[in-house]
């Protein structure tokens, strides 16, 4: 059924972050840290991308500027 497809793809989903943050945390703070800390001392965030990643970049960009 559908259902038990949707159900799936969001444990799959869940799952992944689960062992992403885990694994991951202290790196993603230490980015976190960096990036706060850059902002704050009035420096630039470049963002870069080629097709689909391009898009992405500029997505970022965009959400840094609003």
């Amino acid at each position: 059924m559908l259902q038990d497809d949707i159900r799936a793809i969001f444990a799959a989903t869940a799952e992944a972050q689960r062992r992403f943050v885990e694994r991951h945390a202290d790196a993603l703070a230490q980015v976190i840290g960096v990036t706060a800390a850059a902002l704050r001392n009035g420096r630039t965030l470049f963002f870069f991308g080629n097709g689909g990643s391009a898009a992405d970049a500029q997505h970022l960009a965009a959400e840094f500027t609003n």
